[in-house]
Protein backbone atom coordinates (compact mmCIF):
# COMPACT_ATOMS: atom_id res chain seq x y z
CA UNK A 1 0.00 0.00 0.00
CA UNK A 2 1.28 3.63 -0.56
CA UNK A 3 -0.38 7.10 0.73
CA UNK A 4 -0.91 9.49 -1.46
CA UNK A 5 -2.45 12.82 -0.51
CA UNK A 6 -4.36 14.64 -2.77
CA UNK A 7 -1.75 17.86 -3.75
CA UNK A 8 0.88 15.06 -4.75
CA UNK A 9 -1.97 13.34 -6.78
CA UNK A 10 -2.50 17.04 -8.71
CA UNK A 11 1.36 16.87 -8.84
CA UNK A 12 1.47 14.08 -10.19
CA UNK A 13 -1.19 14.55 -13.17
CA UNK A 14 -0.06 17.97 -14.39
CA UNK A 15 3.18 16.48 -14.91
CA UNK A 16 1.96 13.79 -16.95
CA UNK A 17 -0.33 16.36 -18.87
CA UNK A 18 2.82 18.20 -19.98
CA UNK A 19 4.88 14.92 -21.23
CA UNK A 20 1.59 14.10 -22.77
CA UNK A 21 1.49 17.31 -24.67
CA UNK A 22 4.80 18.10 -25.43
CA UNK A 23 6.37 14.08 -26.04
CA UNK A 24 3.10 12.34 -27.57
CA UNK A 25 0.98 15.65 -28.93
CA UNK A 26 -1.67 13.55 -27.02
CA UNK A 27 -3.76 16.29 -26.52
CA UNK A 28 -6.79 14.78 -24.79
CA UNK A 29 -5.62 13.21 -22.19
CA UNK A 30 -3.56 15.98 -21.40
CA UNK A 31 -6.67 18.07 -21.46
CA UNK A 32 -8.25 15.38 -18.80
CA UNK A 33 -5.69 14.73 -16.29
CA UNK A 34 -4.86 18.90 -16.27
CA UNK A 35 -8.49 18.96 -15.65
CA UNK A 36 -8.42 16.97 -13.12
CA UNK A 37 -5.27 18.43 -11.61
CA UNK A 38 -7.18 22.02 -11.84
CA UNK A 39 -10.31 19.99 -10.25
CA UNK A 40 -8.26 18.93 -7.08
CA UNK A 41 -6.42 22.19 -6.11
CA UNK A 42 -9.50 24.18 -7.29
CA UNK A 43 -12.02 22.27 -4.82
CA UNK A 44 -9.20 23.36 -2.26
CA UNK A 45 -8.84 27.00 -3.29
CA UNK A 46 -12.00 28.12 -4.83
CA UNK A 47 -11.47 31.30 -4.76
CA UNK A 48 -8.38 31.46 -7.19
CA UNK A 49 -10.82 30.26 -9.67
CA UNK A 50 -13.55 32.71 -8.95
CA UNK A 51 -11.42 35.61 -9.16
CA UNK A 52 -9.79 34.50 -12.61
CA UNK A 53 -13.44 33.70 -13.88
CA UNK A 54 -14.98 37.35 -12.60
CA UNK A 55 -11.81 39.25 -14.21
CA UNK A 56 -12.37 37.16 -17.69
CA UNK A 57 -16.02 37.92 -17.01
CA UNK A 58 -15.15 41.77 -16.36
CA UNK A 59 -12.68 42.15 -19.11
CA UNK A 60 -14.87 40.57 -22.04
CA UNK A 61 -18.70 42.09 -20.63
CA UNK A 62 -19.76 38.38 -20.20
CA UNK A 63 -21.01 36.67 -17.55
CA UNK A 64 -18.90 34.57 -15.11
CA UNK A 65 -21.10 31.15 -15.66
CA UNK A 66 -20.59 31.66 -19.40
CA UNK A 67 -17.28 32.29 -18.65
CA UNK A 68 -16.46 29.27 -17.35
CA UNK A 69 -19.23 26.89 -19.20
CA UNK A 70 -18.14 28.37 -22.45
CA UNK A 71 -14.46 29.04 -22.47
CA UNK A 72 -12.48 28.01 -19.51
CA UNK A 73 -14.63 24.77 -19.10
CA UNK A 74 -15.94 24.16 -22.56
CA UNK A 75 -13.38 21.13 -23.55
CA UNK A 76 -12.56 19.86 -20.34
CA UNK A 77 -16.16 19.29 -19.69
CA UNK A 78 -16.95 17.99 -23.26
CA UNK A 79 -13.92 15.20 -22.53
CA UNK A 80 -14.91 14.19 -19.22
CA UNK A 81 -19.35 14.18 -19.58
CA UNK A 82 -21.55 12.28 -21.88
CA UNK A 83 -25.42 12.64 -21.61
CA UNK A 84 -28.02 12.57 -24.12
CA UNK A 85 -28.58 15.86 -25.03
CA UNK A 86 -24.37 16.15 -25.42
CA UNK A 87 -23.12 16.41 -28.87
CA UNK A 88 -21.41 13.41 -30.04
CA UNK A 89 -19.07 15.48 -31.76
CA UNK A 90 -17.50 18.86 -31.56
CA UNK A 91 -14.63 20.95 -32.97
CA UNK A 92 -11.71 22.25 -30.68
CA UNK A 93 -8.76 23.46 -31.05
CA UNK A 94 -7.24 20.69 -29.03
CA UNK A 95 -3.15 21.56 -28.78
CA UNK A 96 -4.56 25.53 -27.45
CA UNK A 97 -7.00 23.81 -25.43
CA UNK A 98 -4.24 21.79 -23.86
CA UNK A 99 -1.92 24.39 -23.33
CA UNK A 100 -4.51 26.77 -21.80
CA UNK A 101 -5.81 23.92 -19.66
CA UNK A 102 -2.13 23.19 -18.49
CA UNK A 103 -1.63 26.68 -17.66
CA UNK A 104 -4.39 26.96 -15.58
CA UNK A 105 -3.76 24.07 -13.50
CA UNK A 106 0.08 25.26 -13.04
CA UNK A 107 -1.16 29.24 -12.27
CA UNK A 108 -3.08 27.03 -9.62
CA UNK A 109 -0.70 25.02 -8.00
CA UNK A 110 1.40 28.40 -7.78
CA UNK A 111 -1.73 29.74 -6.11
CA UNK A 112 -2.33 27.37 -4.01
CA UNK A 113 1.25 26.36 -2.52
CA UNK A 114 3.75 28.44 -5.05
CA UNK A 115 4.90 24.83 -6.10
CA UNK A 116 6.43 24.36 -9.43
CA UNK A 117 6.71 20.98 -10.85
CA UNK A 118 9.28 18.85 -12.70
CA UNK A 119 8.26 19.38 -16.18
CA UNK A 120 6.98 23.01 -15.89
CA UNK A 121 10.34 24.75 -16.44
CA UNK A 122 10.50 22.40 -19.49
CA UNK A 123 6.90 23.27 -20.81
CA UNK A 124 8.02 27.18 -20.31
CA UNK A 125 10.99 26.14 -22.76
CA UNK A 126 9.11 24.21 -25.10
CA UNK A 127 6.74 26.97 -25.62
CA UNK A 128 8.68 30.18 -25.53
CA UNK A 129 10.79 28.41 -28.18
CA UNK A 130 7.85 27.47 -30.45
CA UNK A 131 5.68 28.89 -33.35
CA UNK A 132 2.52 28.43 -31.38
CA UNK A 133 0.30 31.50 -31.45
CA UNK A 134 -0.23 33.13 -27.80
CA UNK A 135 3.01 30.82 -26.52
CA UNK A 136 4.97 33.29 -25.23
CA UNK A 137 2.21 35.21 -23.16
CA UNK A 138 1.64 31.28 -21.92
CA UNK A 139 5.00 31.10 -21.33
CA UNK A 140 5.19 33.80 -19.40
CA UNK A 141 2.02 33.20 -17.19
CA UNK A 142 3.75 29.82 -16.19
CA UNK A 143 7.39 31.79 -15.19
CA UNK A 144 5.56 34.80 -13.53
CA UNK A 145 5.92 37.19 -15.87
CA UNK A 146 2.45 38.12 -15.85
Amino acid sequence: MITVNKIDAAVDQLDWAIRLLIDHNAYIPAITLAGACDCILGGMNRQFFDELRDSLAAKYQLPPKEVSDMHINKAKNWLKHATVITPQEFEFDLKSEAIMRITLAIATLKNFDNRVTSETPRLAIWLSESKIPDAQLWADIIIGNV
